[in-house]
């Protein structure tokens, strides 16, 4: 049995169903971000973000995806479609350059985050 060729086409299309199942939170919603000067600061979080994945080494591809929404009064803003991965590392927000801080930061949320299950649990 010879496998079906692939197209390019199909392709692109998996690799954006890829991207949708990971990226599947807005940045805009992690944070209130009600006017455009703010969504500059979105940006800044979200280069900040970036930053912390290249200093890890982690591939950014399959995390953040540039797309532009509208808000119902017939605007459009630009946005960003990110993964778990990236909300978490939005959320600590420490120096990207930084490996240890970084992981520091991991060890502390990753702690608090066992210690709230364990409680919640009893």
């Amino acid at each position: 049995m010879v496998p079906e060729e692939v197209t390019l086409l199909e392709m692109q299309r998996f690799l954006q169903i890829v991207m949708e199942r990971e990226c599947r939170y807005y940045a805009s919603d992690l944070f209130e971000y009600p006017d455009e000067q703010d969504f500059d600061a979105l940006d800044g979080r979200i280069q900040h973000t970036l930053e912390v994945f290249q200093t890890l080494h982690l591939s950014t591809e399959n995390h953040f995806q540039l797309v532009l929404r509208g808000n119902g009064h017939h605007q459009v803003f630009k946005d960003w479609r990110i993964s778990e991965l990236a909300c978490f590392y939005m959320m600590i927000n420490g120096d990207p350059t930084d490996t240890q801080v970084i992981a520091e930061q991991q060890h502390i949320i990753i702690d608090g985050l066992l210690n709230y299950l364990r409680r919640s649990a009893h």
